[in-house]
């Protein structure tokens, strides 16, 4: 689902794509396209537990790939009626834990976390991210504003869904100052 209007976005799409299968067949040839044209390629990721994320992470170590972001901001998905719960809210320290694989080491590797609108959250999320030891390449933050109301529906129920675009401009930034004072990223 999908709402636009002139200074925002509302979505629940989610993810959408033909998955880590159809990525891994196609790899090389996205790497030489990237490459040849004097990029890195780095993929975003984003699972529904951390099993899956381990799943792609040791998948993916196959390849020549220049990194990986740990997509934590995401889903705005409904499952059976419900609101999927988004990664990053949570402790991020389980997923600490991918990103110290001996693999990914000393490649680049990125959170992207979801907004918080609580202090105290930012706080946590920082105090695990500094708690993992080795330092992670980047923070993206503010993907969406999650829990927004989408004024149309799905099945005949309401629907909500991520909130984006210039509306959400000053919620960026006010995260992005918020992270950088307490990082060193």
């Amino acid at each position: 689902t999908l709402w636009q209007a002139p200074n925002y976005t509302l979505n629940a799409i989610g993810l959408s794509n033909p998955g880590l299968n159809y990525y891994t067949n196609h790899l090389p040839e996205i790497y030489q396209m990237v490459h040849g044209n004097g990029k890195r390629l780095i993929l975003s990721l984003a699972g529904f537990d951390i099993n899956e994320y381990l799943v792609m992470l040791k998948t993916l170590s196959y390849f020549d790939i220049d990194g990986v972001e740990i997509n934590l901001s995401c889903p705005n998905t409904i499952a059976e009626h419900k609101n999927q719960s988004i990664h990053g809210f949570h402790s991020l320290l389980e997923y600490n834990s991918l990103i110290s694989l001996s693999t990914w080491k000393h490649k680049y590797m990125a959170y992207k976390l979801p907004p918080y609108a609580d202090v105290r959250d930012i706080d946590n999320v920082c105090r695990d991210i500094s708690s993992r030891g080795t330092p992670i390449s980047a923070i993206v933050l503010s993907n969406t504003f999650p829990n927004a109301y989408l004024p149309h529906t799905i099945d005949s129920l309401p629907t909500y869904g991520g909130l984006s675009g210039p509306a959400i401009k000053p919620i960026n930034l006010g995260q992005v100052h918020q992270f950088s004072k307490r990082l060193s990223v």
